[in-house]
């Protein structure tokens, strides 16, 4: 047993929470990045959902501080939030069980975050793996995010922050609480997107500034692959429908916001790109949909 004074009975600096699910091979590719980080005060808490065995034989090739649970139940909220309330680190993350990191992000993430103690959420930059940005796909400068829907132009905006790019105190947590078991991925409604959105919004209400910073990045298998767009892009945007519903956007702003996509498909129109014509006009119709809808 370890004695009070040793490292390895202290808190970790970083938690990293991950649901995950029928994907041991990028899964393994996300450890592996984990095994190479330059920073080693952080643990891994993995709540597995996946139909066969394999993931804590995997887990154990690695001497990185972890936790393990297995979970019955589907859902990205509710799986996350199996783990959240058990995280123990000062800084909290949701990454992706296909992302990765480069070597030097969690030290660069430590260090941003003792550089700003008056921050209490980091936004990084999603990029594909050679490097591109795809979320945002045009970064903004570096500076504070509105809680302001992203409209007809680019904006820094809490609503382009996926999870697997945030990073945040444990007193977000401790404050906002779980998140939103009833929208996002994997649930049993409509909504199939918006719980990270949600929980954001959330800590911005409580009073919790979220800062974009464009130089730290985290990697992403290619977001914009055709058959992955037409499959998500309906049912993730009537939850953000939802979301615009639920926070009370103004109709202006919710115009600007279903304008952006139905602009999108003109221009795909002009460029004879018909297959993303269908792709942004059913985004400004899931939009309002998820608005209007009960």
């Amino acid at each position: 047993m370890a004695s009070p004074e040793s490292p390895a009975s202290k808190a970790p600096t970083i938690s990293l929470i991950i649901a995950t699910r029928n994907r041991k091979t990028e899964l393994n590719n996300f450890l592996l990045h984990l095994d190479r980080q330059t920073y080693s005060d952080f643990e891994l808490l993995v709540v597995d959902q996946s139909d066969e065995p394999g993931i804590e034989e995997l887990l154990r090739r690695h001497s990185f501080r972890q936790q393990y649970f297995h979970s019955e139940k589907r859902g990205l909220a509710y799986n996350r939030n199996l783990a959240l309330p058990l995280a123990q680190g000062e800084i909290l993350s949701f990454p992706d069980d296909d992302c990765w990191y480069p070597p030097d992000l969690l030290q660069a993430v430590a260090k941003w975050f003792e550089g700003h103690p008056d921050i209490d959420m980091l936004s990084v930059a999603e990029c594909n793996p050679e490097g591109q940005p795809m979320v945002p796909k045009d970064p903004p400068a570096p500076g504070l995010c509105s809680d302001q829907p992203i409209g007809l132009f680019s904006e820094r905006s809490v609503w382009m922050v996926q999870s697997s790019m945030l990073f945040m105190r444990r007193k977000v947590r401790d404050t906002v609480g779980f998140m939103n078991e009833s929208i996002g991925v994997g649930t049993n409604t409509k909504y199939q997107s918006g719980e990270e959105t949600d929980y954001f919004l959330r800590a911005m209400q409580a009073g919790f500034k979220l800062w974009f910073e464009p130089s730290l990045k985290v990697f992403h298998p290619e977001l914009r692959e055709l058959p992955r767009i037409r499959k998500i892009n309906y049912p993730y945007s009537v939850g953000q429908g939802y979301l615009l519903r639920k926070y009370h956007c103004p109709l202006p702003r919710l115009l600007a916001v279903i304008g952006r996509a139905f602009a999108g498909a003109l221009v795909s129109a002009c460029k004879l790109d018909f297959p993303y014509v269908s792709i942004y006009f059913k985004r400004g119709i899931g939009i309002f949909v998820g608005y209007f809808g009960s």
